[in-house]
């Protein structure tokens, strides 16, 4: 129970951390404020809807996710001058960049760990456990896999064609290079698609923070207050839970 609360209140953190950067590159938006309107946010829908809100959400939150990780790549690729060309040019800047065996150990080790490590987080098993039909978990898992390939492979393009766009830190705010994402579609989209993507950076944020604060406080609520105290009915079960997310 501990290690899951350490662990995950380290990563909501590092969420709103990413909301405040996010705001910052979009809207020039002080960082420090821009964290604390996303981790607002982020509370206020959590608390009031509980699991229901954060599944909601999730769903309307990885629609968006998905359509800006697939549609920038593609854009920003036509407008670099094709496959050829970008490959070309990141070849010039660094021959280890198109070179999939010059990874470091500690990279590839990373790797493993995202991979395997996903499956078994808390906040994502539990999706998974709140099914209501036990016949449907096969398709959910393949369709969840599919999704998440899918954006892992947008989210590798854009750093990718980022480096041919923006090839030393020093062009992004304060050498930062998690403008990148926020950046490039500024430079390459519509207003109206640009605010999808930046919904798409809050989607993320937003959808990891809200369940693993789910997490968190269920699992403190559970293994304290239920089992060791011997108290609690469902409804109040959920009261606290709330009680302990904010």
């Amino acid at each position: 129970m501990f290690i899951v609360v350490i662990f995950m209140l380290s990563y909501v953190a590092a969420q709103f951390v990413g909301g405040g950067k996010a705001f910052a590159a979009s809207f020039q938006l002080d960082p420090t404020a821009g964290m604390f309107i996303t981790a607002g946010i982020v509370l206020i829908y959590t608390i009031l809807g509980g699991f229901l809100a954060v599944s909601l959400t999730d769903m309307l939150q990885a629609i968006l996710m998905l359509m800006a990780l697939a549609l920038l790549p593609v854009i920003a690729l036509v407008d670099a001058g094709g496959f050829k060309a970008v490959i070309s040019e990141l070849t010039s800047l660094d021959m280890k960049l198109m070179n999939p065996f010059a990874l470091s150990a500690g990279a590839i080790i990373g790797f493993i760990g995202i991979g395997l490590g996903s499956p078994g987080n808390p906040h994502i098993l539990v999706r998974y456990m709140a099914i209501k039909d036990a016949e449907q978990l096969r398709y959910s898992a393949v369709v969840g896999t599919i999704w998440n390939v899918i954006m892992a492979w947008g989210a590798l393009f854009i750093g990718l064609i980022g480096r041919v766009y923006f090839p030393i830190a020093d062009m992004f705010p304060n050498g930062d290079t998690e403008h990148l994402y926020p950046m490039l579609a500024q430079q390459h989209l519509h207003p109206v698609l640009f605010g999808i993507v930046v919904a798409s950076i809050f989607a993320a944020i937003m959808s990891t923070a809200d369940s693993q604060l789910l997490v968190a406080a269920s699992s403190l609520i559970w293994d304290i207050y239920h089992k060791i105290l011997c108290k609690g009915n469902p409804h109040e079960r959920v009261s606290f839970a709330n009680l302990l997310t904010t």
